[in-house]
């Protein structure tokens, strides 16, 4: 990080933005997992959109996921422009994704009796196009 204290008498600051922080000083490897985690969010927000249908409320469901991208989306906006790095609300923003995804899934294991592997396997498969996601016997809505 840079330090201008010393020449200008102004406050430490940092002269890169988030992206060019990551590769300055975790390098590649480092790099390539921040990217990686970028793109987790993002599936997990895919596979929450599919399971919105079996949900409890489905529009709810659509509605908090397409808000935790809208989140990141912004989030990873204003990184382009400030240091976020080492802030724990990059992270926060990156992990409700995949807690949005997990309270879902059990959300429609609860409701189906369907053990939540099962779910997960079958959600995958749907994803890679080899069959429709299930209906597992619930209605959309049913229970709300």
């Amino acid at each position: 990080t840079g330090n201008y204290e010393h020449a200008f008498n102004l406050p430490k600051r940092v002269t890169h933005n988030t992206y060019l922080l990551c590769v300055t000083e975790l390098g590649v490897q480092g790099s390539v997992v921040f990217v990686g985690l970028i793109l987790l969010s993002l599936y997990k927000l895919r596979r929450c959109r599919l399971l919105s249908d079996l949900s409890d409320n489905p529009v709810e469901t659509r509605m908090l996921a397409f808000g935790c991208l809208l989140s990141v989306v912004i989030y990873l906006g204003a990184a382009a422009f400030t240091d976020r790095l080492y802030t724990e609300s990059l992270w926060w923003v990156l992990a409700l994704p995949v807690c949005l995804e997990q309270a879902v899934v059990r959300e429609v294991a609860a409701r189906s009796e369907t053990p939540v592997l099962v779910i997960q396997r079958s959600i995958a498969d749907a994803e890679d196009g080899l069959l429709a996601l299930p209906d597992y016997g619930v209605a959309p809505g049913a229970l709300g």
